[in-house]
């Protein structure tokens, strides 16, 4: 134990009850107290932690918090042809690893506190000026977008990077969370959640410091931390692999039903479909779990072919025992590609 760290548990036990209750009841003090005794502490509290109030089937992905945040981008326009630009906005976006961070925070939140307690809209109205996510008014006029017309009259958006490039650089020198339990405790010091403060900070801070790493990961190359039970092998889900697999279309055509048209999905640019009901594909959750961007980089779309695994995207064997959960970006799937040739090798 260092001398700090001595110093520091000594001066607690000699704390009166009443003042270590005002500390601890203060998010900012609780961090800096969790950092030094987190141990400790985590003994004391968490066997008074209860089960989650109701935990959701799956995680929110980055890309539904972007798409709920920007969705007022587009208020006259026909949802079908939201959902394709927002899309194209997202594959773009500078700020995916950011909308990956506040994405867990709320997940893991909504998780401990109930959805009632925890809804998405508000919770994105406080966390994302806190991550220094840029506004929707000001979102084209920043990132160099601009709306036009197609020679059939359709609306279409036009991008100018040279806009965006000159833009990043002072955007990405303001402050900000860096990691799930900061952005955690920004916002409890907000005032929100404030009933549950101490057990989601501990919760957050245990799950943050555990010596498992996720299934299917070198330790060493672990960049995010498990905050997430493992995704289930079920019959449905080993079913529907070996569906994709056998015959692609016809999985496609299961899961979105009969106005599900293939031909037309693969000649559009934006490869998204509109489904208003999955709830015979609750037991499946078959993707790839979304790491991280190492910077705040564009993904290079144009690298060369023989710079990328020649390797299966999705195998029976890999997905089944991965606990995976989402694909939300191109370079998670090269991710997973490059790990699984690490191993093999």
């Amino acid at each position: 134990m260092s001398d700090y760290k001595g110093q520091v548990l000594e001066a607690l036990t000699n704390c009166s009850q009443e003042r270590l209750n005002a500390a601890m009841e203060n998010p900012s003090m609780m961090r800096e107290l969790l950092e030094i005794c987190g141990t400790e502490l985590a003994a004391c509290i968490g066997p008074s932690i209860g089960d989650p109030v109701q935990r959701a089937k799956r995680p929110l992905n980055g890309f539904i918090a972007f798409r709920t945040y920007y969705l007022k981008l587009f208020p006259d326009t026909q949802q079908k042809d939201v959902s394709g630009f927002l899309t194209q906005l997202w594959a773009t976006d500078p700020n995916r690893n950011k909308w990956a961070l506040i994405a867990k925070v709320y997940s893991f939140t909504r998780d401990h506190v109930g959805k009632a307690k925890c809804n998405l809209n508000p919770f994105l109205s406080v966390a994302c000026p806190m991550m220094k996510i840029v506004e929707p008014s000001e979102y084209f006029g920043l990132f160099g977008w601009q709306v036009s017309h197609d020679s059939f009259g359709n609306m279409v958006l036009v991008q100018d990077l040279a806009v965006m490039a000159n833009t990043m650089p002072p955007l990405e020198n303001l402050e900000h969370p860096t990691t799930e339990i900061d952005l955690l405790t920004d916002i409890l010091v907000a005032g929100y959640f404030s009933e549950y403060s101490q057990h989601l900070q501990v919760l957050m801070w245990t799950s943050q410091n555990g010596i498992m790493a996720p299934a299917g990961t070198f330790v060493n190359d672990a960049i995010g931390e498990q905050l997430y039970e493992p995704v289930p092998t079920t019959s449905e889900k080993t079913d529907f692999i070996e569906s994709v697999c056998n015959n692609a279309c016809e999985a496609a055509q299961a899961l979105f039903g009969p106005d599900y048209d293939a031909q037309f999905f693969q000649s559009r640019f934006v490869h998204s479909w509109e489904v208003d009901d999955l709830t015979s594909f609750q037991g499946v959750q078959i993707s790839i779990a979304d790491e991280p961007l190492p910077t705040n980089t564009l993904y290079d779309f144009n690298q060369l072919p023989e710079n990328v695994p020649q390797v299966s995207e999705l195998t029976i064997d890999t997905s089944i025992d991965a606990d995976i959960m989402e694909i939300t970006s191109a370079w998670s799937v090269d991710k997973i590609t490059f790990d699984r040739l690490n191993r093999q090798r």
